[in-house]
């Protein structure tokens, strides 16, 4: 009998699973958590019984519906290495379950390792991170595993706990020094003991500055940061970046209440800063028509400085009044969504840029929130019981207070004729035809857009063509789905699914302003793919996946067993290309995988668009149908055969 330990309570959806090892053994005590945006509290937390079964229950989060556009689900056990399972296979389902299966956990390896300094003496207290890291686009590094620390010991030794399944990442702190990691040149030479050379650490280059307001005028309580370093301004607004070289290249950020947002790169060159303002090279690249040019104008950009004088601009307000149409009276909204705008040739609005604004309820019906780039704006009002409103604010060119607007709510219902948002709208038929009916989703889905080549979508290490996104969803009632549109074009898809599979996928659709298109859709049969990596061995001693990624957007993964075996289920019908990877790799095909890449470098291969079919097996997933295929390792393909 298993002993289940968690909350039972029924919340809008559940995920169900099992935790187990290599054998296939039940793992007790694995702690399952669905993380939330910081600082909020995990969505959701579980622990695994002594059968290794979790059962997850996850409330509502605000308005938001966890169906793939949610974190990844994080699996952490002792003695374990880390896991996840990626946010495409993450889909609630109101009152129903959603299992994902066994997830397999692996034993993965400890490092061991001495600090030293440039003349070999040990140095003891320094503090050891480190974590599991898999690869994502735009040379971003998600956390698989919490953060763990140690402490050198007098001899300057340090040992992790276990670390696989992905890319470890060890770094150092040490008072007086410069920060230092470990290369990952240097893990792929690491032996199966996990022994990691010494870690020389050189004396730090402290970088020095000042934070003023637009005024000159000093900023106390500013926090800097930098990498995993931060650093907050004294009375007199100044501060100090601790860790870094006297040839240090880095990110320093700052997100201030009431200001725009800074992010500098920071290069130091003979004890000075070359200093390139991020948001301003962005807007470089939006106004040049010619591309080449460029990199002559990031490079004039640059400004060069002792110390890092950083002045903050005050962002501009938007404020007014939300109110009933009828009464005049105001009205409590729960969100004002804020969007930049263009206009076609027929003068219809555009939305575009659109996110959850920082509006400041200051009493019933009053909202303040900023603005940082002067334009013209759209705001959508939201609140209870009410039709969603919306206002336009003043085109300005520079930073202007916008007051003095008021936006009429109309009551849900209400018969009266007041101007509202035009909507768009799906609404839609399904035959189910043997699929049940208890739990099923529809949502309005776009294609992946296409990226360049440094921002190439990544599934386990392998470029992919990427997610497609989920931008509104409903359970479908007795096969009937109404799905709002967010703005007119002719992009949108209407995916369907079941908490095992999507059963419906069709588009684009063309949507015009306030239109309500009908359609019909029909469940289509599963496929499925089974086969054998050739010549199976596991060279980088971590677990492989096989992945298959489509044209429009659908992503699907599965492990490579020890015998090279793997298997597919309930694909959805159509082309998909399919690699073999590991998320303790990075695809050669991304330039400056294995170091930093510089500025100009950075810019060129923002001009090469990705190709994810390069060295891709392309196979047809048909109805009904099996298909099996033979592999070699790393997408070059030895055989490929298909059978009903």
């Amino acid at each position: 009998m298993c002993r289940m330990k968690g909350n039972n309570s029924m919340p809008l959806g559940t995920f169900t699973g099992r935790i187990v090892n290599q054998e296939g053994n039940g793992i007790e005590g694995a702690v399952v958590t669905l993380p939330n945006d910081r600082p909020h509290p995990p969505l959701a937390v579980a622990v695994s019984d002594s059968c290794g079964r979790f059962r997850m229950p996850v409330s509502r989060f605000e308005e938001v519906v966890i169906h793939r556009i949610c974190h990844s689900l994080k699996i952490q056990a002792e003695g374990f290495s880390a896991t996840y399972v990626d946010q495409r296979h993450l889909s609630l389902f109101e009152e129903a379950t959603t299992d994902i299966g066994e997830i397999v956990m692996d034993l993965g390896r400890s490092y061991s390792g001495r600090v030293v300094q440039q003349d070999g003496k040990p140095i003891a207290g320094a503090i050891i991170a480190f974590n599991i890291n898999r690869f994502q686009p735009g040379s971003t590094w998600i956390q698989i595993s919490d953060e763990a620390e140690v402490l050198t010991d007098e001899y300057g030794r340090f040992k992790t706990t276990c670390l696989g399944g992905g890319i470890p990442w060890i770094g150092c702190h040490a008072k007086g020094f410069q920060y230092a990691y470990y290369s990952r040149s240097q893990f792929a030479k690491v032996a199966l003991n996990g022994q990691l050379p010494d870690l020389i650490l050189h004396p730090e280059f402290p970088i020095h500055g000042i934070v003023r307001n637009e005024a000159g005028e000093p900023l106390a309580g500013v926090t800097l940061s930098e990498s995993n370093r931060e650093s907050t301004t004294d009375q007199a607004g100044r501060f100090t970046l601790y860790g870094l070289g006297s040839h240090s290249r880095f990110q320093c950020q700052i997100v201030e209440a009431d200001y725009a947002s800074v992010n500098l790169l920071v290069e130091v060159v003979d004890g000075r800063l070359e200093i390139l303002d991020l948001n301003e090279a962005r807007h470089i690249e939006e106004r040049t028509a010619d591309h080449t040019l460029v990199p002559d104008l990031r490079r004039a950009a640059k400004r060069s400085m002792s110390q890092l004088e950083i002045t903050l601009m005050r962002e501009a307000t938007i404020q007014g009044r939300v109110v009933d149409a009828e009464t005049d009276q105001p009205v409590e909204f729960s969100r004002i969504v804020l969007c930049s705008f263009s206009r076609n040739d027929n003068g219809e609005v555009i939305l575009n840029g659109c996110h959850a604004s920082n509006a400041n309820q200051i009493q019933p019906g009053l909202f303040s929130l900023t603005y940082s780039k002067p334009r013209e704006y759209h705001l959508t009002v939201i609140a209870d019981g009410y039709e969603e409103g919306e206002a336009y604010t003043p085109s300005v060119n520079t930073l202007l207070p916008a007051d003095g607007i008021v936006v009429k709510l109309k009551r849900k219902g209400s018969v009266a004729i007041i101007p509202v948002m035009a909507k768009q709208t799906i609404e839609g038929t399904i035959q189910l035809g043997g699929e049940p009916t208890d739990a099923v989703r529809a949502a309005i889905w776009t294609k992946p857009r296409a990226t360049d080549i440094v921002n190439a979508n990544v599934i386990r290490g392998r470029t992919s063509i990427g997610d497609g996104f989920v931008w509104a969803t409903q359970m479908v009632k007795q096969g009937k789905f109404v799905l709002e549109v967010s703005h007119p074009a002719d992009h949108w898809y209407v995916l369907v699914e079941t908490p095992e599979r999507v059963v419906a996928l069709d588009g684009p659709f063309a949507i015009g302003a306030g239109e309500t298109k009908s359609i019909e859709l029909r469940s289509r049969l599963s496929g499925s793919i089974r086969g054998d990596v050739l010549s199976y061995q596991s060279a980088i001693g971590e677990p492989l996946y096989v992945i298959l990624f489509s044209d429009v957007g659908l992503q699907y993964e599965t492990r490579i067993a020890v015998d090279g075996r793997f298997e597919f289920k309930n694909i959805f019908p159509g082309s998909y290309g399919l690699k073999v990877g590991a998320d303790a790799i990075i695809d050669s095909e991304i330039p400056g995988h294995d170091e930093e890449l510089s500025d100009e470098e950075c810019w060129k291969w923002n001009q090469v668009p990705s190709d994810p079919w390069k060295r891709a097996i392309r196979v047809e997933v048909r109805e009904g149908e099996s298909l099996d295929v033979g592999l070699e390792l790393f997408g070059k393909s030895d055989a490929h055969r298909a059978s009903k």
